[in-house]
């Protein structure tokens, strides 16, 4: 393949996935130092058609290079700000807008400039990030190797080579590629996908499935298995569900209004470790029951007790659904 037909196929390529697909999952990369995150990185870069990897990116930086075209691999951050929060929270989707006022020279004033937001396909950092951010991410833990990593050699002519296999492997297998991801039932080996999950591995496994790379398959079961896990000591749903589940459980249960935000949270406290207690701290248990618990339209979910607070309501069947949404 001549250069020219691979940078039409890298183009093409990528015009056909931003269409059909409406997620593109971000790839977090978490462990020690010394563990070949930073090597990693920089093969992914030589891989796509426009990649740029930068340590301590800032919002402003990441927003301008996405929105310029560039496949963003971010090695840590100077700090993980309101923007940067919001980038790596809504960018794995499709083009997320935004809107921002900046000062024009030229006419000497304030205008607004529209801004596609997307987020980088690879990150790597030591700094904490929250829930809401990593579940929108596959988790990937590296390990330190006795092997030396060799590092890349820009210029050499493997990177193009691979670049064009990539594009040619897409384009040759598109038909198969889009069935498989219309038809994806949700389903991987013996688990049942849910929610973002979903999102985040559909892609990925239509690509795998149609072009017969079989390990895709087990690295999803294994991952979301150990995300599954994970989540259930940092999640404040979670928590809130499985202290549910207990209440259940004693058998005095009953569905309606008895239950005070302070009882909610003075009961969860009782059943965490101290390091699951710092994942909850700060949270309002009644703002996580809106969330968990579907009510129809209009449901009063929570009442005025006699001078201690809100009484929210419970029910077996909301619980019950509220965990098929959140599987371990």
């Amino acid at each position: 393949m001549s250069q020219n037909s691979g940078v039409l196929g890298h183009t093409k390529t990528v015009k056909i996935l931003y269409d059909e697909f409406t997620a593109y999952p971000t790839i977090l990369m978490e462990q020690n130092v010394a563990t070949g995150k930073s090597q990693t990185m920089a093969v992914c870069e030589r891989l796509v058609p426009n990649g740029k990897v930068g340590s301590y990116m800032t919002g402003p930086s990441m927003r301008d290079l996405a929105d310029t075209g560039y496949t963003l691999f971010c090695d840590d951050f100077f700090k993980i700000d309101g923007m940067v929060s919001g980038i790596l929270k809504t960018g794995y989707q499709k083009g997320k807008p935004l809107t921002k006022k900046e000062w024009d020279k030229s006419s000497q004033s304030w205008v607004e400039r529209n801004y596609d937001i997307y987020g980088p396909k690879m990150i790597a950092t030591n700094k904490p990030l929250e829930y809401t951010i990593t579940d929108r991410m596959l988790r990937v833990q590296t390990q330190r190797s006795p092997k030396l990593m060799p590092q890349v050699n820009a210029s050499d002519p493997i990177w193009e080579k691979g670049r064009a296999d990539l594009a040619s492997t897409v384009l040759t297998h598109w038909n198969d590629i889009l069935n498989e991801y219309v038809s994806f039932k949700g389903t991987v080996g013996s688990v049942q996908l849910v929610g973002r999950e979903i999102e985040l591995w559909k892609p990925l496994l239509a690509i795998g499935r149609a072009t017969g790379l079989r390990d895709v398959e087990p690295l999803a079961v294994d991952m979301v298995r150990d995300t599954r896990a994970k989540s259930a000591s940092i999640n404040p749903e979670y928590m809130l569900l499985s202290w549910l589940e207990d209440e259940i459980a004693k058998g005095t249960y009953k569905d309606g209004y008895h239950y005070l935000s302070q009882d909610i949270d003075r009961g969860i406290r009782s059943m965490l470790s101290p390091t699951e207690l710092s994942f909850w701290n700060g949270t309002q248990p009644g703002t996580i029951l809106d969330r968990l618990l579907a009510y129809p339209a209009g449901f009063p979910r929570f009442k005025k007790g006699s001078g201690k607070g809100r009484v929210y309501y419970t029910d077996k069947e909301a619980i019950a659904h509220a965990r098929q949404v959140r599987p371990l």
